[in-house]
């Protein structure tokens, strides 16, 4: 009985933690996956010791065909204190308001989590939630990430610095792999385990010239 139960949660385990994952300078990274057809949880790993070095961090999510000089997007920004992130939305730079401060809904669930050497604010939202203050999310499809470490001055959240942000790009899909090529703004290889699953290949094109883009099999260095 023991055997069946141990073989049941390895089971569960290999297939709920079938993730895609994109690196981030300063040991962070972002990991996603896919629990139902219309939703994606997100978990934004975080060396542990950031907690007293920072008061939030956040994350922002736009269409690959945005600038990268444009702040059109959906912004998640969590406190060090709670580990909770809140559902933001903003078209120019500068402060997100939360979407219920414009006329919109929370489409978000939140919590934090903790590993040894990392705290994790998690957050689960179904893919296109209908709301107007949400990207739309697709499977499969490339989008634009930046992300940011900031300071909370008496109770206020206030603006990062230059150096703790940072942009990426990614495919939100749970065969994708960062091999950590595109960190500090500088474009890359995208690097996926299954290069030919992947539908946005045939839909969009590349984002990019061919010098910048490029798929390549995990066995190739």
């Amino acid at each position: 009985m023991n055997c069946w139960i141990i073989l049941a949660a390895a089971f569960a385990s290999a297939w709920v933690f079938d993730s895609g994952v994109e690196y981030f300078s300063f040991d962070m990274k972002l990991k996603w996956y896919f629990p139902s057809d219309n939703e994606v949880e997100f978990e934004l790993w975080i060396p542990k010791r950031y907690e007293a070095s920072f008061g939030w961090a956040g994350i922002a999510i736009q269409d690959i065909s945005e600038a990268r000089d444009n702040f059109h997007a959906d912004y998640f920004i969590g406190l060090m204190s709670d580990g909770l992130m809140t559902d933001r939305y903003a078209e120019i730079n500068g402060f997100s308001l939360e979407d219920v401060d414009q006329g919109c809904t929370n489409d978000i669930e939140s919590w934090r989590r903790y590993e040894p050497n990392s705290v994790i604010f998690c957050w689960k939202r179904k893919l296109i939630t209908g709301d107007k203050c949400d990207v739309e999310l697709v499977r499969d499809k490339p989008y634009m990430v930046k992300w940011a470490l900031g300071p909370v001055i008496d109770g206020a959240i206030e603006q990062h610095s230059m150096r703790h942000m940072g942009l990426e790009y990614l495919v939100l899909s749970d065969l994708y792999l960062d091999n950590n090529e595109d960190e500090r703004q500088t474009y890359g290889p995208w690097y996926n385990k299954h290069p030919n699953d992947l539908k946005w290949k045939n839909q969009l094109g590349s984002p990019f010239g061919p010098e910048n883009f490029r798929v390549r099999n995990p066995g190739n260095n």
